[in-house]
């Protein structure tokens, strides 16, 4: 696990057509239709999985109880074979870093990233997390779905891969954004039987 400087892996999504948000000194992400279209035809697929739909509409939503989020999160990038995984805070990684601090103190994989994670507190720096180190992503996710209260714990997992994205949110859901409906089908199949 390493901290990537967040120029780079926005060069990286940008050529995946993910596209930055800026809200204040949040960041969020989106799929470019138009952008996504060059690289991977398909259209885009949004839905959210938790206890509660979100509130666009045309978006899916697939029931799921808050303390399966972070085994949902692992199972989507499970199926999604991705190879490096990068987390992303909404708000600088402060925020998040506080949260986790508390809820995974007694964590000897959390440990290992905290003591790095102090240097990019100040920043949107992604932590890059590669396959034999995905064990952390459901907790990261449980904790922050238990805990977090507000925007600034949301994070977003995405991938210098493909158009992948799912959103944790403070309110208690996961937010899926991918390309073609039987990529949407497979990953949503994975939700609805972990949950």
């Amino acid at each position: 696990m390493e901290f990537v400087p967040y120029n780079e892996a926005h060069g990286w999504l940008g050529e995946l057509g993910i596209a930055e948000r800026r809200e204040g000194d949040s960041i969020r992400f989106e799929l470019d239709a138009e952008s996504v279209a060059k690289i991977r035809p398909g259209e885009i697929v949004r839905a959210t999985i938790g206890t509660a739909p979100g509130d666009a509409s045309g978006t899916r939503h697939v029931e799921a109880k808050p303390d399966t989020l972070g085994e949902v999160a692992e199972g989507i990038l499970h199926k999604s074979h991705l190879n490096q995984i990068l987390l992303i805070p909404v708000g600088q990684w402060r925020a998040v870093l506080d949260l986790l601090a508390f809820a995974l103190a007694d964590d000897e994989d959390w440990l290992d990233i905290d003591a790095e994670a102090s240097l990019h507190q100040n920043s949107h720096d992604p932590l890059m997390i590669v396959p034999r180190q995905r064990h952390i992503i459901p907790k990261i996710v449980n904790a922050l779905i238990v805990n977090g209260e507000d925007p600034a714990h949301d994070l977003t997992i995405a991938s210098a891969e493909s158009p992948l994205l799912v959103e944790v949110g403070s309110a208690g859901r996961l937010a899926l954004s991918c390309v073609g409906a039987d990529t949407a089908a497979q990953l949503l199949a994975v939700a609805s039987a972990t949950s």
